[in-house]
């Protein structure tokens, strides 16, 4: 029954959230920073007790750091995945995490994101290490532009907002910063704990465009149908769906607009504001420290941005709607 299914998704929260605790303690990080870790990695809140997030053990030496961030890219991957594709995989069922149509767009969309990154980090950076290939500090150099590129992705795909480098400073080009934007919106995967606009409604759109092209190319009178994992896709909720995209992408910018109008930050810098608001994400390209000095106009909007968000956007639109509070 319901009462059971909540119980046994509570179990594998409580119990993913443990392991995350564990391996930070084991990583060497102090127990009560890896409490609060644990509580906001599976939760995808991304708080920290230290003002520089994870980099903090970088910065103050700790000797396996490099631990700790590949336990904590681990936590918010596990996060930002469907939880009944948890309790499949915990069930003995591994190919869970890797088949289906969510699964199979999250870990492409992932691996894409990083990929990218890597590419610009080498090819366009102009910051071409010159050690030889496949000398130590080659391999030395390649990981930790891995997992610094794997680090932010995760972390803004799943909305978690954990940092290892500021996703606004020089270590990431334009691309880098599109690409984020990319993963603010896309987010992480349906029933995780993930905001954003969910990855399984990208697949569904991602469909949605490729049936409108096989239609053009086809005699009349075809007939294709959207499936996802073998199950048809309701004419109804496509239709909903694309609302809620329109919505959501015209909340976004509009609030991008009037951050752009109402700040001395630039076109890229006033979105990503947006973006982050609407998506729950937390991290933007504006600096930390300027957030306090932005107009208290782009603050209520942020703020409404994040509760519709939160809500999906249209629950907090009826609210603004006359009629709905006549009901």
């Amino acid at each position: 029954g319901l009462f059971n299914t909540i119980r046994i998704l509570w179990l594998i929260y409580a119990g993913l959230t443990l392991a995350v605790f564990a391996a930070l303690v084991l990583s060497g990080m102090p127990p009560f920073d890896s409490l609060c870790h644990s509580l906001t990695t599976l939760s995808t809140g991304g708080y920290s007790p230290h003002d520089s997030s994870i980099e903090y053990y970088r910065l103050m030496g700790y000797s396996r750091y490099v631990m700790m961030e590949y336990v904590i890219i681990a936590g918010m991957l596990l996060g930002g995945i469907n939880f009944l594709v948890h309790y499949r995989a915990l069930r003995g069922d591994l190919r869970a995490l890797f088949s289906g149509v969510e699964m199979k767009y999250f870990w492409s969309i992932t691996s894409a994101a990083i990929l990218l990154m890597l590419a610009w980090r080498y090819f366009g950076s102009g910051q071409v290490p010159s050690f030889p290939v496949f000398s130590a500090a080659f391999w030395k150099t390649l990981e930790e532009n891995f997992r610094t590129a794997a680090f932010q992705v995760v972390s803004i795909m799943t909305t978690t907002g954990y940092a290892t480098r500021d996703i606004g400073s020089g270590w990431f080009g334009a691309s880098s910063r599109l690409v984020f934007l990319m993963l603010m919106f896309i987010g992480g995967c349906v029933g995780s704990t993930g905001g954003g606009f969910k990855v399984l409604r990208i697949a569904i759109l991602d469909k949605v465009i490729r049936r409108e092209l096989f239609m053009l190319r086809s005699p009349l009178g075809t007939v294709s149908t959207i499936t996802v994992d073998g199950e048809p896709v309701r004419r109804e909720e496509i239709q909903r769906l694309t609302g809620l995209f329109y919505v959501w992408a015209a909340l976004i910018a509009a609030g991008s607009i009037v951050t752009a109008i109402l700040s001395r930050h630039g076109g890229l810098e006033a979105a990503s504001g947006m973006f982050s608001a609407v998506n729950n994400v937390g991290p933007c390209f504006i600096p930390t420290a300027e957030l306090p000095l932005l107009s208290p106009v782009i603050k209520a909007v942020w703020i409404f941005g994040m509760l519709a968000g939160r809500l999906e956007i249209l629950p907090a639109l009826l609210l603004l709607s006359r009629r709905a509070w006549q009901y």
